[in-house]
């Protein structure tokens, strides 16, 4: 009887370790950057391919870099329509305090790829999805391009 009960306290304190490991695992394991959807508001009738340079400590975006930098990602999504759709490529762990971020959004054509837009936001360091509007037909890349909403 004594044995029987020190099995079942064994199984019972395996099972909890368990449960443990998978929900640490399950709130650990976050995208390296979000699904990415811009909005966008072109003159022309082809619509670019856009270059989305997601930077996870949240430097300007308005400031061109030849390399990325650390925590910057870089991924790029063919407008279809007036939506440029970007979906995360992969995750890892991490647990990390909310903070600041931001975007930069670059047309990809040849002779150089052009700053259109940029945004930065400050909240959880994982977001699963970034929703931006960007108008095109703005000159200036500051104004351009503006957030419409942030998922945790």
């Amino acid at each position: 009887m004594h044995v029987k009960r020190e099995m079942v306290m064994i199984a019972v304190a395996g099972l909890l370790i368990g449960v443990a490991g998978a929900m640490s695992a399950w709130l650990l394991w976050k995208p390296v950057m979000p699904d990415i959807v811009v909005a966008l508001k072109v003159r022309q009738a082809k619509a670019p391919y856009l270059l989305l340079i997601y930077d996870q400590q949240g430097r300007d975006p308005f400031v061109i870099r030849h390399s990325l930098l650390p925590g910057q990602r870089i991924g790029g999504c063919a407008t279809a329509g007036q939506l440029c759709v970007m979906p995360h490529a992969r995750y890892e762990f991490r647990k990390e305090a909310p903070r600041r971020q931001s975007i930069q959004i670059l047309r990809m054509q040849e002779g150089g790829n052009q700053l259109v837009g940029g945004a930065t936001w400050a909240g959880s360091s994982y977001p699963r999805r970034l929703e931006i509007n960007c108008d095109l037909t703005v000159a200036d890349p500051r104004r351009a391009c503006a957030i419409k909403r942030v998922t945790n």
